[in-house]
């Protein structure tokens, strides 16, 4: 417990503004537990500097989150607190509750991967009604299903502090999303809501569709991973069409295929406020993809696009890199696992060589091999515009990171590169190597050397 020991000195000391006890360290059996959440409680007494407290992976359960509370009711400094993955049930969230009632300073609470259920999501809800500074809170993975989604939608009808509100992963179902939907008919705060993995299904999905067509102050959704199908993703993209306010959705992982995306797409025709959409694992391929890259050419409010994932193939890359050459606002593209191969890679370099607004790429596990990174590197002398490029899990091997390297010497604009996982030995890396002693814009790099290939340069 060295550094837990020399933590608590620092907060005594008041030389910390952010501590974290989340990392490898305190994991395993080396997890502070509710006796070390006890120090840094204690500790706290007399700290004034300190705004940022992550006790995440720490196994503090009830006793350690009654301790953490306690202190919260005389700290005047925290205001973000994290102590998601604690094993902290419906006990230790009414201690935490009790707390919020005094404490004027905590903004952001984060208790996501506990088991506080629907009874802890009830008192936390209670205390919402006389809190007024807490702007974000986590609940995601709780368990609390549709009651206690119905306790968090009843605050929400007189909370006007709470900005940001993550409900992912806690089985409220359609029911739940109904509630939650009614509320957001009246509620004026809430900016950014996450019901992703919550099994809400096409009924769920329409009844928060029907919420839109009257809010004006939700501008982030996640539905991610809801079994929404093509019905409840009809739903959302008839709202889209006169909704104004929403900016970023996230429909990934509802398999709703081909028809679900032409619904989308055509949305996105009228739609003039979206500006960040992921349509990431719905698996809807060439056909779909297609429907996406013919709306890029007219769309001109998207800037973040996740296509990852659909199996669009080297037909797809075809589509989406002809857009690409048209499309003037799109600045992040996510094409990865989509098995473009390298003659995907080869469209889409194409593209890069004329597009002057993509600013990051994600090609990540796309069986590109050589002779793609071979095409994106010419491409990397010619684009100007492009920060970050990933790689990530290709079989480039030497000669593809060679030639990657080749592009560094002369590229004044990657900041961010990731190679990792690309089967490169000695070689390449040696050739990348050479590059970054005339390279002077990148920041970022990432770089995995195999076993094989290390002992087959003797390294």
């Amino acid at each position: 417990m060295t550094k837990l020991n020399a933590a608590i000195q620092n907060l005594r000391n008041n030389t910390t503004i952010s501590l974290t006890f989340d990392d490898d360290v305190f994991r395993g059996n080396n997890k502070i537990g509710y006796e070390g959440a006890g120090w840094i409680a204690d500790s706290l007494r007399v700290n004034t500097t300190l705004t940022d407290l992550d006790l995440a992976y720490n196994n503090i359960g009830d006793e350690g989150a009654g301790m953490i509370a306690d202190i919260l009711q005389v700290n005047t400094t925290l205001t973000n607190l994290n102590l998601g993955r604690n094993k902290i049930g419906a006990e230790g969230a009414g201690w935490i509750a009790d707390s919020l009632q005094v404490n004027t300073t905590l903004t952001n609470l984060n208790l996501g991967h506990n088991k506080i259920g629907a009874e802890g999501a009830g008192m936390i809800a209670d205390v919402l009604k006389v809190n007024t500074t807490l702007t974000n809170l986590n609940l995601e993975h709780n368990n609390i299903g549709a009651e206690g989604a119905g306790r968090i939608a009843d605050v929400l009808k007189v909370n006007t502090t709470l900005l940001s509100l993550n409900l992912r992963g806690n089985n409220i179902r359609a029911e739940g999303a109904g509630m939650i939907a009614d509320v957001l008919k009246v509620n004026t705060i809430l900016t950014s809501l996450d019901l992703g993995n919550n099994d809400i299904r096409a009924e769920g999905a329409g009844r928060i569709a029907d919420s839109l067509k009257v809010n004006t102050t939700l501008t982030s959704l996640n539905l991610h991973d809801n079994n929404i199908l093509a019905e409840g993703v009809g739903w959302i993209a008839d709202v889209l069409k006169v909704n104004t306010a929403l900016t970023d959705l996230s429909l990934q992982c509802n398999i709703f295929w081909a028809e679900g995306v032409g619904m989308i797409a055509d949305s996105l025709q009228a739609n003039t406020t979206l500006t960040d959409l992921s349509l990431r694992c719905i698996n809807f391929g060439a056909e779909g993809v297609g429907m996406i890259a013919y709306i890029l050419r007219v769309n001109t409010s998207l800037t973040g696009l996740d296509l990852g994932n659909n199996n669009i193939g080297d037909e797809g890359a075809s589509r989406i890199a002809d857009s690409l050459k048209v499309n003037t606002t799109l600045t992040g593209l996510d094409l990865g696992y989509n098995n473009i191969g390298n003659a995907g890679a080869r469209w889409i370099a194409d593209s890069l060589k004329v597009n002057t607004t993509l600013l990051s790429l994600n090609l990540m596990s796309n069986n590109i091999e050589a002779e793609g990174a071979s095409r994106i590197a010419d491409s990397l002398q010619m684009n100007t515009t492009l920060t970050y490029l990933n790689l990530w899990i290709n079989n480039i091997g030497d000669e593809g990171a060679s030639r990657i390297a080749d592009s560094l010497k002369v590229n004044t604009t990657l900041t961010g590169l990731d190679l990792e996982h690309t089967n490169m030995g000695h070689m390449g890396a040696s050739r990348i190597a050479d590059s970054l002693k005339v390279n002077t814009t990148l920041l970022t790099l990432t770089l995995c050397l195999t076993i094989s290939r290390l002992r087959e340069y003797e390294l």
